[in-house]
């Protein structure tokens, strides 16, 4: 298969400065070696720092990513964290073969989880859900 593995990935949040970052960049630093992800993060009209930190992600991060990486995001009224999981996957157009997950704010894509999936889908064309195992990092304050 020589096609780039198209992966949709929708970021709840809701005031979620102090960790949105973090987030963000562990989706963007992934291996995008024949992979396109689309990135849409849905706010729920936040009121602390996250649009300005939404705002000025999606201003430096399309421009350095060359089309691998497209970023968006939208901020307006939700009914809670499954609402703004299925308003950012129905921003999407996706085709049969892509695949979508969803990241919360507040946590963290392992390093290659983006190529894992990649690997998996060319390999075996039939597989239609992956999951993972939780972990936890912890940081000494």
């Amino acid at each position: 298969k020589n096609t780039l593995t198209e992966i949709f990935i929708a970021t709840p949040t809701y005031n979620s400065s102090d960790t949105l970052h973090e987030t963000l960049l562990s989706v963007f630093n992934q291996d995008l070696e024949g992979i396109v992800v689309h990135h849409h993060v849905q706010d729920g009209m936040s009121t602390d720092a996250t649009i300005e930190i939404l705002a000025e992600w999606a201003k430096k991060t399309n421009l350095a990513r060359r089309g691998n990486y497209k970023f968006t995001y939208t901020s307006e009224r939700d009914d809670g964290m499954y609402d703004a999981i299925t308003k950012g996957l129905a921003s999407f157009t996706m085709s049969d073969d892509s695949w979508m997950t969803w990241i919360n704010s507040d946590d963290q894509l392992a390093d290659d989880a983006l190529q894992t999936i990649c690997e998996i889908s060319q390999i075996n064309s039939k597989v239609g859900w992956i999951t993972g195992f939780p972990s936890v990092i912890k940081e000494n304050k």
